[in-house]
């Protein structure tokens, strides 16, 4: 008796799961791509944003110190997104003290009240000195350029955030002695120039 051969059915490839998850995988990669293209996007106008603020502050802080800048050697400089007001120790200080004086307050108390307005949220304010040593009738308040420029910063910064209304948390006050110069301390211009407050604003 002769056994008929069964022929097997022709060998036959599915090709439809290989092809939904190459394209699940795709969509997540698009999903993936997408999502970094929204967060880049976001910071970058984020970004424009702040700088825009920061022209705007710099312009009206030239605006209403107009005449102190001339006058008394303030200044202000836009770094990116970042203000920097600089105040010679003359506009507010007599020497080797820390106690504000009447046209200092009238500065800052304006200064105080633009840092409301542009809802500043965060100020440092830094102190510093020239590499004189502190003179012997004031050693007993001051021991060292550290405690002076600590103590102005310290004194600039609460008188600001009485003025403008903004909390304590968005200030720190910070004092960097002689040790971040501006100019030489070799005259007494130079030396003039490095006794200063900064105030470091990010509208």
């Amino acid at each position: 008796m002769t056994r008929r051969r069964t022929l097997s059915p022709p060998f036959s490839i599915n090709a439809w799961p290989s092809f939904s998850d190459a394209l699940a995988s795709g969509l997540l990669i698009l999903v993936f791509i997408i999502t970094l293209l929204s967060i880049f996007s976001g910071k970058v106008l984020d970004e424009i944003e702040e700088r825009q603020r920061a022209t705007e502050f710099e312009e009206e802080m030239v605006r209403q110190f107009e005449q102190t800048i001339e006058r008394q050697g303030m200044s202000v400089e836009r770094e990116g997104s970042v203000l920097r007001i600089r105040l010679p120790e003359q506009v507010l200080f007599d020497s080797g003290r820390a106690d504000i004086k009447p046209d200092g307050q009238e500065v800052l108390r304006t200064l105080g009240l633009q840092l409301d307005s542009f809802g500043c949220d965060r100020v440092l304010v830094e102190g510093h000195t020239d590499d004189q040593p502190i003179r012997e009738t004031l050693q007993s308040r001051y021991e060292t350029n550290w405690e002076l420029s600590t103590g102005r910063a310290c004194r600039v910064a609460r008188f600001l955030i009485e003025a403008s209304g903004l909390t304590e948390e968005s200030f720190v006050a910070s004092g960097y002695a002689e040790f971040h110069p501006v100019a030489t301390n070799d005259d007494e211009v130079g030396r003039a120039e490095n006794r200063r407050i900064e105030i470091v604003v990010h509208p």
